[in-house]
């Protein structure tokens, strides 16, 4: 269809609704519609001052966002970005779906590394070191009022928060399904480590495990090159049975050595 500018205007301008919802209208894609705005000269809002205003009362999916972003994901002072970058498609739409529950709107794509058909010429080297390079899953979201919100809160806080919401576990599954890892310590007994070079993170982590009830030890790697950080890691103790309790209670979307899968919530 063609869009009229004075049709655009009053969407836009009088009514304040974003190129997203615009889009969604006329089944349209955001990037048509900045296009049209910019091809009629209308004012468009910028990222950093646009009327995305999500939810940050603490809760789960508030809480997961956090132990995703301390973990793999990031947040960025450029065009304030919530970012993840992931190998796991389920891991990246899970992280997307909780964006989207406290009121962002996250872009989901995927940049095709694997196979033979690979187009873009600067992927292509990834192929001739590693043939079963694995294909990149991206999630980006934007929003000032929670880049602002998320840099004024110190560990502290956030440990503080979570606590008094009893968020603690949706924390955990973000990090966890970050920065963990499930493995055979035996051939019969699985075990689980969580990683970081933070160790006021780490704390954080232990302290929370201690009150979900779950034994932990904590091992230090130094480096040899000493301008590299210490590695700290915090494994499950108990067993395959605590491993277990830990996926169900927890209940991360990967790294569960198949004995679960997650509920979106």
């Amino acid at each position: 269809m063609a869009f009229q500018k004075n049709q655009l205007q009053e969407l836009y301008i009088d009514k304040g609704l974003s190129a997203i919802k615009i889009g969604k209208m006329f089944g349209r894609n955001e990037a048509t519609i900045r296009y049209h705005l910019k091809k009629f000269k209308i004012q468009m809002r910028s990222p950093e001052t646009g009327f995305i205003h999500p939810n940050l009362e603490v809760n789960e999916n508030l809480a997961y966002i956090l132990g995703v972003i301390f973990g793999d994901g990031c947040v960025t002072k450029n065009k304030h970005r919530i970012f993840l970058n992931t190998t796991s498609e389920t891991f990246a739409k899970s992280f997307g779906h909780a964006l989207k529950k406290i009121g962002l709107h996250p872009c989901f794509y995927m940049v095709k590394l694997s196979g033979k058909n690979v187009k873009p010429r600067f992927y292509t080297i990834y192929q001739e070191i590693n043939p079963k390079y694995k294909d990149a899953f991206y999630v980006v979201a934007a929003s000032k009022a929670f880049y602002i919100w998320f840099k004024s809160l110190t560990l502290n806080n956030l440990q503080k928060l979570l606590m008094e919401m009893d968020c603690i576990k949706g924390f955990l599954r973000g990090f966890y399904e970050s920065e963990g890892s499930i493995s055979h310590k035996t051939k019969n007994a699985w075990q689980i480590v969580i990683y970081n070079t933070n160790v006021q993170l780490i704390k954080i982590v232990q302290e929370f495990l201690t009150r979900l009830g779950f034994s932990h030890s904590l091992r230090i790697i130094r480096p040899k090159n000493k301008r590299l950080k210490n590695e700290y890691s915090v494994y499950i103790l108990g067993g395959t049975k605590e491993v277990m309790r830990f996926v169900r209670e927890v209940n991360p979307c990967i790294k569960t050595g198949g004995a679960t899968k997650c509920a979106l919530s």
